[in-house]
This record gives structure tokens, C-alpha cells and sequence, in this order.
């Protein structure tokens, strides 16, 4: 097989047939695509685990905003903060995407009207 079946001199040289290569590339591409694969996960992951943080400290927040009675009682402070924080990456991905910092600007004055709702008169 080695003869006509060769990619490259070299390769020839080493005797590894196209075969051969091929095997190899397929195994090296799936193993490639596994560590790509794992580098997403791990980057979705530590984004997961941001979200989060930013969530929590939203959440710390309005709770000690409704401890000390700025906030009214039917202010639910988790989900609050997941509405927040979903609706300002919602308005950076727009923004990235428009190129429009208008975008952005228009949803951080509505986040604080939304908010003044549960403000205590």
C-alpha cells in the first residue's frame, strides 16, 4: 500500500500509507473537535457562572432595598434580578449588533422606570 497510496514524500519516507494518514487526520480532527467542543462548554460555564454572580448581587441588593422599606413587599428581588440582567444583555447584543448605543440607552431608562414601579411612596 505504501507506494502509490503515499500523500507526500515524506510521508512515503516514513512508510505511512494515505490510509494511514487519513485514520490519523480523522482521529486528530474528532479529538480537535472535542477540545473545541470543551472550550465552548468551559466559556459558556464561566459565563453561567458570571450571570450568576451578577444575578446574586442584584438579588443582595434589592433585598437590603426592601429591608430597609425602599422597595414594596410584592417585590420578588431573584427574579427581579433575572429580569434585569436578561433584559441588559438582551439590550448589549442589540447594541453590539445595531452598532447603535441608542439601543442600550432606551432600555436602561426603561429598566428605571420598570423599577420605579416597585419603589415605595
Amino acid at each position: 500500500i505504501v507506494g502509490k497510496d503515499c500523500v507526500d514524500v515524506w510521508e512515503c519516507q516514513r512508510g505511512v500509507s494515505l490510509h494511514d494518514r487519513l485514520w490519523r487526520g480523522a482521529v486528530l480532527k474528532r479529538a480537535n473537535n472535542y477540545f473545541q467542543q470543551n472550550a465552548r462548554i468551559a466559556d459558556a460555564q464561566s459565563t453561567g457562572r458570571i450571570f450568576a454572580e451578577w444575578r446574586r448581587t442584584l438579588t443582595e441588593a434589592l433585598a437590603r432595598g426592601q429591608a430597609r422599606g425602599e422597595l414594596r413587599a410584592d417585590c420578588n428581588p431573584e427574579r427581579a434580578a433575572h429580569f434585569l440582567v436578561a433584559a441588559l444583555e438582551g439590550a448589549i447584543l442589540m447594541t453590539k449588533v445595531t452598532k447603535d448605543i441608542g439601543v442600550m440607552e432606551k432600555c436602561v431608562d426603561e429598566l428605571k422606570q420598570h423599577l420605579t414601579l416597585y419603589a415605595k411612596s
